[in-house]
């Protein structure tokens, strides 16, 4: 028998959610990226308007589809849509830009208040210069709920592999002690 599991993979614009996916993806890599038009956005060149999905293989009879969302609030209604069929969601924030964190907390509250499907804070970019402290996000993410963060460098696949079967591996765990 087949074991297939959904885990959605969103979080604000520039958070890494298609670089993560397209780390992360052992077959075909799908994106629906666009050049961006809007000349006031300079710290990159594309973005996601539709879903991107990926598809990673643990087993000859388990597998893991990844389904990334866009990060801008106006697909909001992609973002509701895609909770169905998760067992979790991976919420990436870029720790080193604090308007990701503020924008991540926003999608926070959003996502508690339609499921109960658990949400994992993904503190991706860990690499790169002045990051922020990852207690002073727990701190920060706490305030709306208590979930767990793990650290994350989306394009090393090393990184992502850990904190993607940190992710599957204690949910599933704790949906068989609850079942």
């Amino acid at each position: 028998m087949n074991k297939r599991y959904k885990i959605l993979i969103t979080g604000p614009f520039s958070s890494g959610k298609t670089t993560f996916i397209k780390t992360m993806a052992d077959t075909s890599f799908v994106t629906t990226e666009e050049r961006i038009s809007d000349p006031l956005i300079t710290e990159k060149s594309t973005t996601t308007v539709g879903i991107d999905f990926g598809k990673v293989v643990i087993s000859d009879d388990l597998s893991i589809y990844l389904f990334g969302t866009p990060g801008q609030e106006r697909f909001d209604f992609i973002w509701e849509d895609q909770i169905n069929g998760s067992i979790a969601i991976m919420l990436l924030v870029d720790r080193a830009n604090m308007d990701s964190i503020i924008a991540a907390k926003d999608q926070l509250k959003f996502y508690t208040s339609r499921t109960n499907v658990p949400i994992v804070v993904i503190a991706n970019k860990s690499d790169l210069p002045n990051i922020i402290d990852i207690h002073k996000l727990k701190k920060y993410f706490g305030s709306v709920l208590d979930c767990s963060i793990v650290e994350c460098i989306g394009n090393d696949k090393e990184s992502a592999r850990e904190a993607l079967y940190t992710v599957f591996f204690d949910v599933v765990s704790h949906q068989e002690k609850t079942e």
